[in-house]
């Protein structure tokens, strides 16, 4: 029997649609091994119904990609480290569009996956 990860967004909602496709696609365009492990659990817009919905559903190893004002009064990094304390294999993502302040996952020691800037790939979805 295999794992099968769930993804889950959590995103302020001028980036929920974009972020929920981008991880719907980002799933479908895996090869078949990963595709199979791979499930997409749920979008979320307020971080505490996120965060509600772990707790209740007993969830743990998943991958969770928060698209927050991550560092906006700390919001996706407080959310972060309650995920972790239920969760400790959590996958974390961050996405923010304030990423001078990533300093603050060190700070606050919260391990992350990646931590990615929202400008920096707003830019390259533009170009492209």
């Amino acid at each position: 029997m295999f794992m099968k990860y769930q993804v889950f967004v959590c995103a302020d909602p001028e980036f929920e649609a974009d972020m929920g496709n981008l991880v719907k696609i980002a799933i479908m365009i895996q090869d078949e091994q990963v595709h199979v492990k791979l499930q997409l659990g749920g979008i979320f817009i307020d971080p505490y119904a996120l965060l509600s919905h772990i707790i209740q559903e007993q969830r743990v190893d998943s991958i969770y990609t928060f698209a927050t004002g991550v560092f906006g009064r700390k919001r996706g990094i407080k959310l972060a480290q309650k995920i972790k304390m239920f969760d400790k294999q959590a996958k974390l993502i961050l996405s923010t569009i304030d990423i001078l302040r990533s300093y603050l996952i060190f700070e606050n020691n919260v391990t992350v996956l990646d931590c990615i800037d929202l400008k920096k790939a707003e830019i390259s979805f533009k170009v492209a």
